[in-house]
């Protein structure tokens, strides 16, 4: 149910985003929103507490985003408290994007790495990715230190593992049946 409804609101935003031609400016006001609900729990906790009010909920959002966001992002807030679907935002924002992506003709996937790569080697491995795999790719970059180095790419239902840890991994296996 909830994946349906991330569908159904992700895809109403993106045909007004297109059909208003504001794609980009949306995705990044609303990535920003979202942004800021990751940073200041307790906003977004109110904002989807079902006990608060949803004229008082309103007046929150336009308080807090009112001249700061464009009107059609502000009134996708209202709709999303008006339907308590605001708890749905990141799902939401997920299947946006993966419109985008679909309609631009990138593949998406998370490369996982033990530091932050900078965006120059960001941009060399969704190259190098996308020459693999025959399409434009865009990866989102996460730290996961146990990798130790290296990078783990996960796209397009592929799994890409050059971490340190995977050879080591594979050694160690190798050495054990020795």
């Amino acid at each position: 149910m909830e994946l349906t409804v991330s569908r159904v609101y992700g895809q109403a935003l993106y045909d007004a985003a297109v059909e208003m031609e504001k794609v980009d400016e949306i995705q990044q006001e609303t990535e920003q929103i979202h942004i800021i609900f990751q940073r200041e729990k307790e906003f977004y906790e109110i904002l989807t507490d079902p006990s608060l009010s949803v004229a008082r909920k309103k007046e929150l959002i336009k308080n807090v985003f009112e001249g700061r966001v464009s009107k059609e992002t502000e009134s996708f807030l209202y709709i999303l408290v008006d339907k308590g679907r605001l708890h749905n935002y990141g799902d939401i924002l997920k299947e946006f994007d993966k419109l985008k992506n679909e309609a631009e003709g990138f593949g998406e996937g998370v490369i996982y790495s033990a530091r932050l790569l900078n965006e120059e080697q960001l941009q060399k491995l969704e190259a190098e990715t996308g020459k693999l795999l025959g399409k434009k790719i865009r990866l989102k970059n996460l730290i996961d230190e146990s990798l130790i180095g290296g990078v783990k790419i996960i796209t397009e239902g592929k799994i890409i593992d050059a971490s340190i840890r995977n050879r080591l991994d594979r050694l160690y296996t190798e050495i054990k049946d020795i």
